[in-house]
Parts: C-alpha cells; sequence; structure tokens
C-alpha cells in the first residue's frame, strides 16, 4: 500500500539486528551498539519530507537482592517517552539503541534489568505553514559528547505512524562470591528466575501516545 504514488511505503519492513560491535556514529558519537533498526520504506524525492522515529519505553525495572530482601528500582516499571521527542536518528530510516545495565555492589547476591520498548518509524511530509514557503520538520541530534539536542518543527505538517516494532532486552547478574575470569564476582544468567533476551516482531502502525512527564 502507497499514498498516492508518492512511493511512501505503509507498514514497511523492519531490520532488527544484536550487534554488540563499536561503531562511530555521523555525529561523532563512538561506542557499542546494541540493536539496530533498519526500515525498507522509501521517501519520495524532491520535498522537504524527512523520516523520524519515536521510542516509547514499556517497562524498564531493576530490581536487586541482598540480604535484606528484594529491591525494586523504580517501585513500578517505566513508562514513559525514550530520552527525547523525536528519538535521535543515525541515517534517514534506521537509528540505534544501546540499553545496559552496570553491575550491582559488590555485596548484592543478584542484580538484573527488563527493558521493553516500542520504536515507530515515523514520516513527516514536512508541509510549510500557509504563507511560508519552507519549514524544518522536527528532529534531535546526538551530540558528541553523548547529550542530545531535540528542535521544535516548523511545520505545519504532523509526523505520522508508518509502522512500529516492539522488542525486549534483558540482563542478569549473579554473585558467586569468588572471583570470575571477568575480574568480577558476578557471572551473566538466564536461569533461577532471570529474563531472557528476546527480539520483538513488526507490529500494526498507530500513534504512540505518551503521558506529559510529571
Amino acid at each position: 500500500m502507497k499514498t498516492d504514488g508518492s512511493g511512501v511505503q505503509i507498514l514497511p519492513t523492519w531490520s532488527l539486528s544484536t550487534t554488540g560491535v563499536t561503531v562511530t556514529s555521523p555525529q561523532g558519537v563512538t561506542g557499542p551498539i546494541g540493536i539496530d533498526f533498519k526500515t525498507s520504506a522509501t521517501p519520495p524525492s524532491g520535498t522537504n519530507q524527512s523520516f523520524t522515529f519515536v521510542q516509547l519505553l514499556n517497562g524498564v525495572q531493576q530490581k536487586y537482592i541482598t540480604g535484606n530482601g528484594v529491591t525494586l528500582v523504580p517501585p513500578t516499571p517505566t513508562v514513559s517517552i525514550d530520552k527525547t521527542y523525536p528519538y535521535a536518528y543515525v541515517y534517514p530510516a534506521e537509528t540505534w539503541d544501546t540499553p545496559s545495565a552496570g553491575l550491582p555492589m559488590m555485596n548484592y547476591g543478584e542484580g538484573w534489568e527488563t527493558f521493553t520498548a516500542t520504536m515507530y518509524l515515523m514520516w513527516d511530509p514536512g508541509i510549510p505553514p500557509s504563507g511560508q514557503s519552507s519549514c524544518t520538520p522536527a528532529k534531535t541530534v546526538q551530540n558528541a559528547d553523548g547529550t542530545f539536542t531535540p528542535s521544535t518543527s516548523t511545520c505545519a505538517s504532523i509526523p505520522v505512524p508508518l509502522s512500529s516494532v516492539t522488542w525486549h532486552w534483558s540482563g542478569c547478574a549473579i554473585n558467586q562470591l569468588v572471583n570470575q575470569s571477568n575480574g568480577t564476582t558476578y557471572t551473566l544468567s538466564t536461569t533461577n528466575g532471570c529474563p531472557v533476551q528476546t527480539l520483538g516482531i513488526p507490529q500494526s502502525s498507530g500513534f504512540p501516545t505518551w503521558s506529559p512527564a510529571s
């Protein structure tokens, strides 16, 4: 299905891959990639249009086990927009994410994090306000120091969703109480109730919605 012959593909296919390699983005940010989002969507040429991304956190939470029992951080899983609106893109129709969790303190018995999110591919036709010849769609740039600089759209049009994908990451560390080859007393695990990492599948299109930050 396409929009009036323009070549904008609705419900494009996604290519998801976990890489674990260190790369440098066009903005000069160097680091490992956790997951790479690519899409087959093809924009029309010769217009002031742009692709953009929005990622919503569906549930992010850490759990720690100590001699005093179980601690959940935060007490209920985080449900919010991820970082900024829109999500920073790497290349047109491609972006990355690298969720992670640090090791617990050495006197903890176990620590894990579970991370579930939905990434949306959005398209803004870049229609200028009445009486203006041009406009700039909203975008977020990741700076070389890792911070983000979002900009507000000056267009009359709004981004529309083309497709989305829900995905999950998790990590679990068990304290073995003896030194390990990694230089700590912790080992990674997917047993003993630890969450298991999985990748999602494409979802039907729909507008991302979230509550304002409190």
